[in-house]
């Protein structure tokens, strides 16, 4: 094990800027309140590049956003759902906010709503060679009704969406009419997706309210069948990338740590075993779960360092370095490993 080079990921906190929402994403300018802009690395949104036709021609009267929640991964996951339903629709996407994870980001201060820049989550450019893109500060002038209704909610993903996570970003929204829809879609075809948001469908602007699994997404992507929607869900995929300074940080990020080698080999270990987000959530759920029973076995450092090794051993492979991404909270019991 001393051979290998461990480097802790604590995840990259790159040069973002803070904002504090005040109202739901159709609200008045005045309501959002800039609270801090970082003065490095400023990213720059290019409006030169223009791409004349997307793959999908959607109706360009009308619109459809998301209110997305959770960490990053799972906001992108929220984004590729409703790509799907809105290509469906034939509605333009509006670009939802991307929030800081209120447990998994120490700069969110506990906010589920602290904004983070688009340009820090997808590569909006690569998105709008698939389906036309609004941008989410362009939104009011497109949509002159500050409260559309949300014409679709996943019952499924309920603890997503409690009382205080709704008060908090969709601030200003009847709630109890305008997320009554509670049924678990997991839409499979697109007349079924029809057939639920039909009540909507005169709508010029509306917002699907958290929508994580609401289509059954993965099983569409990995199915090995040539359909249409599951050709369509690969699509999403292709054109939902990180943006491109992420990647060529990543890229870097490699080659320094395997030697500038042409085809390095590294193994990458996701380890979110952390007592405030982790535990929280799964034990909550599973209470007898072996590890919610002694959650002191996960905070270990010579028994991960054992059983990661074990594991090395079985695979008998040689890895240039291992990449291990935690939360920042983890950083005593990685370096401890």
């Amino acid at each position: 094990m001393k051979k290998l080079s461990f480097h802790i990921a604590a995840y990259l906190l790159l040069c973002l800027s803070f904002f504090v929402i005040k109202t739901p994403i159709f609200g008045t300018e005045k309501n959002l309140e800039k609270k801090e802009e970082s003065e490095k690395c400023v990213l720059r949104f290019s409006k030169s590049i223009i791409i004349e036709k997307p793959k999908y021609v959607l109706d360009p009267e009308k619109f459809l956003t998301a209110f997305v929640s959770r960490g990053p991964n799972n906001q992108i996951y929220s984004l590729r759902e409703t790509i799907y339903i809105a290509i469906t629709l034939n509605r333009t996407l509006i670009l939802p906010p991307f929030f800081k994870h209120d447990r998994g980001d120490p700069t969110s201060n506990g906010s589920n709503t602290a904004i983070v820049d688009f340009e820090q989550r997808i590569d909006v450019e690569k998105l709008r060679q698939l389906i036309p893109v609004v941008l989410t500060n362009e939104a009011k002038e497109k949509c002159q009704d500050e409260n559309p209704p949300a014409i679709g909610r996943n019952a499924k993903s309920n603890e997503f969406t409690d009382k205080e996570t709704i008060d908090e970003v969709l601030e200003g929204f009847d709630k109890e009419k305008k997320l009554a829809i509670r049924r678990v879609l997991q839409m499979n075809n697109p007349e079924m997706i029809k057939k639920l948001f039909a009540e909507g469908k005169e709508t010029r602007c509306a917002a699907t309210g958290f929508p994580y699994e609401s289509v059954n997404f993965m099983k569409l992507v990995t199915s090995k069948l040539e359909n249409a929607e599951e050709n369509l869900a690969r699509e999403i995929i292709k054109f939902t990338e990180r943006p491109k300074h992420i990647e060529n940080l990543i890229s870097k990020f490699i080659r320094l740590y395997s030697g500038n080698k042409t085809n390095p080999n590294f193994m990458a270990i996701h380890w979110r075993y952390d007592e405030k987000d982790w535990k929280d959530e799964q034990c909550r759920r599973k209470p007898d779960f072996i590890i919610c029973k002694d959650f002191d076995i996960m905070r270990d450092p010579e028994r991960l360092s054992s059983a990661i090794e074990k594991y090395l051993l079985s695979l008998k492979e040689k890895f240039d370095f291992i990449y291990i991404a935690a939360p920042p909270s983890e950083l005593d019991l990685i370096e401890g490993v």
